[in-house]
């Protein structure tokens, strides 16, 4: 049995969420996907930029805000 058929027949045995998984690998290793990883990065990056202007705990400013609404 070739290697191809076994990863076919491996494959077939996966869960959904697995196979979520191999197929995200494959991707990766294809090169496509990257640009969706940068976007989410930089959303990230762009939020913490935000953050870091900050002058208190964003827990605290949460915090206070739920206190006046009581």
């Amino acid at each position: 049995m070739s290697l191809r058929d076994q990863t076919v027949q491996e494959i077939d045995r996966l869960s959904p969420v697995d196979l979520a998984k191999v197929y995200n690998i494959i991707y990766a290793m294809k090169g496509t996907g990257v640009a969706s990883e940068k976007k989410q990065n930089s959303a990230y990056l762009n939020a913490r930029k935000i953050l870091s202007r900050c002058t208190v705990s964003l827990s605290q400013e949460i915090i206070d805000q739920r206190e006046d609404r009581i």
